[in-house]
């Protein structure tokens, strides 16, 4: 509602992402934190959302990932 709601529908466009969502609990570590977001830049929070990834599966991915 409000602003909240605005800056957490427009966040990833700018860069940021939510760092602990409410289904990584398992992954993070860390409870649910829905105000608690970090910038990660664009396109990784792009990239984040449309795979569903926190940071720490991100970062896993990231150290997978093979140019070729």
């Amino acid at each position: 509602k409000g602003i909240c709601a605005a800056f957490r529908k427009a966040a990833v466009c700018y860069g940021f992402v939510e760092r602990y969502a409410q289904d990584k609990e398992h992954r993070t570590g860390i409870a649910h934190e829905p105000w608690h977001f970090r910038f990660v830049g664009f396109p990784h929070s792009i990239i984040m959302a449309e795979n569903n990834l926190c940071l720490e599966e991100y970062i896993a991915f990231i150290k997978g990932y093979r140019a070729e």
